[in-house]
């Protein structure tokens, strides 16, 4: 008989390992489980180590599984505000005090990203526009200039001072009624 080299005598370990877990899963499990219980500071350690030494594989693991259990990830996350709602907007709200200018940049991009632009595609729209509105041609006061935008179709038109924007808004975007609004300005001036 010949002697096994270390390799092979690992790999044998190994297998009688493994087919032994599977003949007794459930009593290595409660074995373990009864270990991790007595050595709890021992298993954070461990669990300490991996993660340091695994970051970029663990992220990408629980990225993954969030894609392909998104329906899950939204119930359960609406679970969970319904049921911390008022210390929810309570830890949100302390947040946005401590990092009013981190708050505001998410703010603006989810406001921009309702219109499908990036602060840097409006950004590039008011260098386009001289930093004005496009009808009035005044610079903006305390706000920025808004997103003026089809209600229909979606499609960004240009940005507009705020009165300007509401003017559009309050004609209901029908440019008849604009068109009239200025005659009647004319006759009556």
């Amino acid at each position: 008989m010949r002697k096994l080299s270390e390799e092979e005598r690992k790999a044998r370990k190994k297998a009688r390992e493994k087919a032994y877990y599977a003949a007794h899963k459930d009593k290595v499990k409660k074995r373990n489980k009864a270990w991790a219980t007595v050595n709890k500071k021992k298993v954070q350690v461990q669990k300490k180590i991996y993660r340091a030494a695994n970051k970029e594989k663990i992220s990408e693991g629980i990225r993954a599984w969030k894609i392909e259990n998104e329906e899950k990830v939204k119930a359960d996350a609406g679970a969970r505000y319904i049921a911390n709602k008022e210390k929810m907007n309570a830890q949100s709200k302390a947040w946005g005090i401590e990092n009013k200018e981190r708050a505001s940049e998410l703010k603006r991009r989810h406001n921009l990203k309702k219109f499908g632009i990036t602060i840097e595609d409006y950004e590039k729209m008011l260098v386009e526009q001289r930093g004005c509105c496009k009808i009035c041609g005044k610079m903006p006061g305390k706000k920025r200039l808004a997103v003026d935008h089809n209600h229909e179709t979606r499609e960004v038109r240009a940005l507009l001072c705020d009165r300007c924007n509401r003017m559009i808004g309050f004609a209901e975007e029908e440019p008849t009624i604009l068109r009239l609004a200025a005659l009647y300005i004319e006759e009556n001036n």
